[in-house]
């Protein structure tokens, strides 16, 4: 088998290259180079190649841009040219990975079995394909694009490889490790910026945002793609503090928490903060329980003077006209949503097609600028695939739900396990609740926490914790 595939990859590698010399594209080529190493360690050191993936998900702020052949299809789904996210390109590689280990183990009815609510978002992509049908005349061809990556693509990528991937808790911490790891790293960055970078000032207050790399911001400019990472690695610090049995890295564990809810905090964004609102009252309810009945006690006697003032310059920032502008962008994007949905509210105007909708509203650019996507994945599936995918969205997510709280029920959060479980579940929870408010919901910003609960919460069901 070996032997054929190299004889196969060979050929293909060989057919590539030779397109990419006939057009003369260097940019083509080095992809093209840069795809066969990635396939062949994929296939021979698939593991490696999958925690790659999941580790670089997050960074969908570094592109690659590709100038394609000028051919027919190319110009009429690509318009000549591709910017490919680095965390796409190796979480392509992870897919591959992820083939790879099933090949080998030739075992795919129990690979089928482990995958999370797959069913559910098979009838989410068949929404997205259906939009193609639309009265709106969508372009079929873009209408499968969209529906294969993003949509589909995250659920393989971002919650299939994980699941399949991880298969013991050493795998599973070192994935949280990193995806922790990394977030605090851009944590501290974020704190830096409250000093070194004076234009992204609210009033008399610095907004912590990304700084660039060597001129790169791998993860994006934006605040909220900052805020957006560190809402979910403030839980996921506690769930590896809880799965950890030295008691430094646990206490290292529980700063990198603080650490990541303190700069989320200071983004300002509110999209965080109604995150992290909804993430303390799940604690708050449950396994800090106790621990918020003494807080509130505590509150009652004055504790609340200290936050007081971030929490007051919040709300008098949340009136400024800066805020303002946003808020009726968001509003018009959100009008333009309704105006499309209200017009094919069935399937929708067609998946992939919103931001051609608001590039083509005059009044939006003339007030804002250039298109921007829709901000909530509500709004984003309204417009695009109506009813029927909302209502796709809508069952996806209460099948995550359901099975998540009765993987918490069962374990409970009395012992150490299941208290990292319940703190993976709010992560999850925080991510969801996010991109109700932001755009990246088709990326590994939502679906790579999931696929990280997923993991965990699989292994608790068929092995011992060691």
């Amino acid at each position: 088998m070996s032997r054929d595939f190299s004889l196969s990859f060979a050929f293909l590698l060989v057919a590539c290259l030779s397109t990419a010399f006939y057009f003369d594209s260097l940019a083509l080529m080095s992809l093209v180079l840069a795809a066969g190493m990635a396939l062949v360690l994929a296939w021979f050191v698939p593991r490696v190649v999958g925690m790659l993936a999941l580790a670089t998900g997050p960074l969908i702020g570094w592109m690659w841009s590709v100038s394609l052949p000028p051919t027919v299809y190319t110009e009429r789904l690509f318009a000549g040219s591709i910017d490919i996210p680095v965390s796409d390109a190796v979480a392509l590689a992870g897919c591959v990975s992820l083939i790879a280990l099933l090949v080998r183990e030739v075992d795919w009815q129990r690979a089928w079995g482990r995958l999370p609510f797959v069913y559910s978002y098979l009838a989410l992509v068949w929404a997205h394909l259906a939009s193609a049908f639309s009265s709106a005349n969508p372009d079929p061809l873009a209408v499968v694009k969209f529906s294969l990556r993003p949509v589909a693509f995250s659920y393989v990528a971002y919650v299939a490889l994980p699941v399949t991937l991880l298969r013991t808790w050493e795998q599973v911490r070192r994935a949280y490790g990193w995806f922790v790891g990394i977030a605090a790293v851009f944590a501290l960055q974020g704190l830096v910026s409250l000093v070194v970078d004076q234009g992204w000032s609210i009033g008399s207050l610095q907004r912590a945002r990304p700084l660039p790399v060597f001129g790169v911001y791998p993860i994006g400019s934006n605040h909220n793609v900052l805020a957006e990472w560190l809402v979910v690695a403030a839980p996921f610090a506690l769930a590896l503090a809880a799965w950890t049995h030295e008691r430094v890295v646990r206490r290292w564990l529980y700063a990198v928490a603080a650490l990541c809810t303190l700069t989320a905090l200071l983004t300002f964004a509110r999209s965080a903060w109604i995150a992290l609102g909804v993430e303390l009252l799940m604690l708050c309810a449950t396994i800090w329980r106790p621990v918020c009945k003494r807080l509130l006690r505590l509150l009652q006697r004055g504790l609340w003077l200290p936050i007081a003032p971030i929490v007051g310059y919040m709300a008098w920032f949340s009136l400024r006209q800066e805020v303002a502008s946003s808020t009726d962008a968001r509003a018009m994007l959100t009008g333009i949503a309704w105006q499309w949905f209200s017009a094919h509210p069935f399937v929708g105007a067609g998946a992939g097609t919103f931001l051609s909708r608001v590039d083509g509203t005059w009044s939006y650019r003339l007030l804002f600028g250039g298109a921007m996507d829709a901000h909530g994945v509500i709004q984003k599936l309204l417009a695009e695939t109506g009813i029927l995918g909302v209502t796709a969205y809508a069952l996806v997510s209460v099948v995550i739900a359901r099975l998540a709280v009765h993987i918490v029920q069962r374990l409970g959060w009395a012992h150490r396990i299941g208290a990292g479980v319940m703190y993976a579940a709010v992560g999850m929870s925080g991510a969801w609740v996010y991109q109700l408010f932001n755009t990246t919901y088709w990326s590994a910003k939502l679906w790579l926490p999931i696929g990280l609960f997923f993991a965990a919460a699989n292994l608790c069901r068929r092995s011992k914790y060691v």
